[in-house]
């Protein structure tokens, strides 16, 4: 005969569960990763968009406001035009308007420059200076044939005064500007200058818009306008000024991390330079920039608009790419596990196969060794003929239940893929809403408890095929302790009963009728998981009507029962319920949430406690879930037990603490950080145990520590020896993802105080604080 374990490893070698489960969970990365990119490259595209929309605004913002002064600027021409003479006052009056008005911020002013001939510049002179101007000239100085005098400039504060009396044509740019606008009757914007309003503190680049004057005469030609022309009135321009208030509403260097600078003409150079948002400029030249260069025309005058911006460099910090990936990530891990799970009983059950085939070979040698002996004995050939038969058809059970394990399996693989997506998408779809920018506070609120729910269920169901799968493995062991029965089904009445009220359900608790409280060594959580299983499940399946639970002691034994006026339970059902992966309504007639594990782990939990489970149910009736569990030695009324009830609701202040932060995952510590900022006057963190070791001792009078077990370089569970070994008195907490039996006992050896398993809740953190140091003020 062939050797089994020969057979055995040679199966394993052709077919690998879990080579075959890492090309699943290799597929699962590589999806993750190419959607991960292509929600990137949308976010990028979208951010191009709105890139180039702001860049158009801004540019029509800046046309928008330097035509709203050109349009100033032509009234003003028209208002000269229309008058033999405007005066001073006049022009102070006409003015007024600009000076109230938003649009015109930004504007260094509006004034008017009149034509002055050689041969009248000591009597305009004079005229000017009786106007109470006693300090005017007209500068600079030199014999020119013809001036063009700054006279009126409004408003009339210390820089413009500054700007009184100069001759604009005596500077070239300002000269070739003036006689375009002159020669060819139309506003015209000079090229960069330093205007004379300018003092030697933030001095900034500077243009003029000029509108020219004409007599009331015909002015066909550029001969008829040189000879028409009066002046121009103008309005100078500081361009930082002005660009601010055209801006004003547009944080370009804010949220829009936008560098925007204008250049005069073509010509991109420091010498052309009009303006520079220099606060934002980009610094590193590793950073990805993108670029856009906009023209602006004014009357064939050009401004060059060159906006700039960064452009991020990793898609993994996008918001929506990050829920992409952590989810990707999350299912792919998920369905590594359960593959490899399926894989593995596929594995076994092949073996399971090939033995009962040898097991068969076996009966037939045996059967042919009794058919050659049939001649000596002839009862003993019909004997061996009835247990060929039931070798037979016990063979043909194997395989069928061989089959139907499989079918099981499938079927459950199939129900945690709903399970899993359905809270996974919850999450994810209410993420994404909650980017939404109107909603209201109260629709974010709503959108938070949907996130905080469907992550609890997504955990209680990973926490279902943790500890199903230890069963199949048998690491399951019972831990006895002192358990006061009464107190933990007051604990559970007071914890569901406000689910049944808003369902309309009535919960009520059923104990011994002579109040005195039983206590008896036993699985205290074990015991309270088989209850929250059969209490949810009544809540679950009861629409209307009672809940009721309690127990009743028996002679060596206690029984508990959970009654519900639910949907009840066909009786072809009532032992199929207690199998792996089952729900009564096998065809799905009223889906329920659920991976059909609960009543599973509850039987394999009261036959580990030394007890038995059934159920007396029929349709539309409802439904009595029994149990027992040896009552072993019972315990006095005193006897001190330890309960997980609710935290007392006084809490007692904490002094500020000292903490340090041993964790490895940069979100989980971010968590503890905000839970723990109230209570601590210096929070330290660290990445390794052998970061937190150094930091401890460097620091004896750290009051906390919240150890990560799981770290890299040195574990929790070695930092903490360590620790010890020079601080016995800080207090030490363990925190781990893996929340397996057993755990808190093995921190607790390393020289641990407490024990908190990831998720980490707010509530549940601030209460082992009270524990440890709110106590002991409470005693003072």
């Amino acid at each position: 005969m062939p050797n089994v374990r020969h057979i055995k490893n040679s199966a394993a070698k052709n077919h690998n569960p879990l080579w075959n489960s890492f090309v699943i969970l290799f597929v699962g990365l590589i999806i993750t990763f190419g959607v991960s990119h292509y929600v990137s490259q949308d976010d990028e595209s979208q951010s191009q968009k709105e890139f180039v929309l702001a860049c158009n605004e801004v540019k029509t913002k800046i046309f928008l406001r330097i035509n709203l002064h050109v349009q100033f600027l032509l009234n003003a021409s028209s208002f000269f035009e229309a008058s033999q003479l405007v005066t001073r006052k006049e022009w102070e009056q006409f003015n007024k308007f600009s000076t109230v008005n938003e649009n015109f911020k930004g504007v260094q002013g509006f004034g008017y420059a009149a034509i002055v001939k050689k041969e009248q510049l000591k009597k305009h002179i004079q005229n000017i200076q009786k106007e109470g101007f006693s300090k005017y000239t007209v500068y600079p100085a030199g014999d020119r044939a013809v001036y063009t005098s700054i006279i009126y400039l409004e408003p009339y504060n210390e820089r413009n005064a500054r700007a009184l009396g100069f001759d604009m044509f005596s500077e070239s740019v300002r000269r070739k500007a003036m006689e375009k606008a002159r020669d060819y009757n139309m506003p015209v914007l000079s090229g960069k200058v330093v205007l004379r309003q300018e003092t030697k503190k933030n001095v900034q680049a500077g243009t003029l818009i000029y509108v020219p004057v004409y007599k009331n005469t015909l002015i066909n030609t550029i001969a008829e306008r040189r000879s028409a022309i009066l002046g121009w009135v103008f309005s100078p321009f500081r361009m930082d000024d002005l660009m601010k208030s055209i801006l004003e509403e547009w944080k370009l260097d804010g949220d829009k991390n936008i560098h925007l600078k204008i250049y005069d003409g073509e010509f991109l150079s420091q010498k052309t330079l009009l303006f520079d948002n220099h606060e934002n400029s980009i610094k590193s030249s590793d950073t990805k920039i993108r670029t856009r260069i906009l023209p602006v025309l004014f009357n064939n005058k050009k401004w060059t608009l060159v906006f700039s911006q960064p452009i991020g460099s990793s898609f993994f910090f996008s918001g929506k790419t990050l829920v992409a990936a952590i989810g990707g990530i999350v299912i792919s891990l998920l369905l590594f596990a359960l593959s490899y799970s399926l894989l593995i009983t596929k594995r076994r059950a092949k073996i399971i196969a090939w033995r009962l085939s040898q097991d068969l070979s076996v009966k037939n040698k045996e059967y042919e060794r009794i058919n050659n002996s049939l001649k000596k004995n002839y009862k003993k050939l019909i004997s061996s003929k009835e247990k060929l038969k039931e070798a037979i058809s016990e063979l043909q059970k194997a395989k069928i239940k061989a089959e139907e394990s499989d079918q099981l399996k499938s079927a459950f693989l199939a129900n945690m893929s709903h399970e899993i997506r359905t809270p996974m998408n919850g999450i994810m779809g209410f993420a994404e809403l909650l980017k939404e920018a109107d909603l209201s506070s109260e629709e974010q609120k709503n959108y938070l408890e949907i996130i905080e729910k469907s992550g609890t269920r997504l955990l209680n169901i990973i926490n279902d095929i943790v500890d199903i799968s230890k069963i199949e493995a048998g690491q399951m062991n019972a831990v006895f302790s002192a358990t006061n029965i009464d107190e933990l089904l007051q604990y559970i009445h007071t914890f569901f009963k406000p689910e049944t009220q808003e369902k309309g359900v009535l919960l009520l608790l059923k104990t011994p009728p002579d109040g005195d409280e039983t206590i008896i060594r036993t699985d205290r959580e074990k015991l309270y998981a088989i209850l929250i299983n059969l209490v949810k499940n009544a809540i679950k399946f009861t629409i209307k009507g009672i809940i009721e639970f309690g127990y009743t002691e028996k002679d060596d034994h206690i029984e508990f029962f959970v009654k519900d006026t639910g949907i009840g339970i066909p009786k072809d059902r009532h032992n199929a319920i207690f199998e792996r992966f089952i729900q009564a309504d096998f065809n799905d007639k009223m889906a329920r949430q659920g991976a059909g594990l609960g009543l599973s782990i509850a039987k394999a939990y009261v036959e580990l406690l030394g007890g038995k489970i059934w159920v007396e149910s029929e349709p539309e009736k409802g439904s009595i879930f029994y149990f027992t569990i040896p009552s072993m030695v019972k315990l006095e009324e005193n006897y001190c037990t330890e309960i997980n009830m609710p935290a007392c609701q006084f809490y007692s202040e904490i002094a500020k603490l000292k903490i340090l932060i041993a964790e490895d995952d940069k979100i989980s510590r971010l968590l503890i950080l905000k839970v723990l900022n109230p209570f601590g006057k210096e929070i330290i963190t660290a990445k390794t145990g052998v970061e937190a070791v150094k930091i401890c001792r460097n620091n004896p009078d750290i009051d906390l520590i919240l150890m990560d077990m799981q770290m890299p370089q040195m574990n929790g569970y070695e930092a903490t020896k360590e620790i010890r070994k020079f601080n016995k008195k800080v207090i030490i907490v363990a925190q781990t993802a893996f929340a397996l039996e057993g755990d808190k006992e093995k921190t607790i050896k390393a020289g641990c105080d407490g024990y908190i398993s990831k998720p980490i809740k707010k509530e549940e953190l601030s209460r082992l604080l009270q524990s440890h140091f709110g106590k002991q003020r409470e005693l003072n």
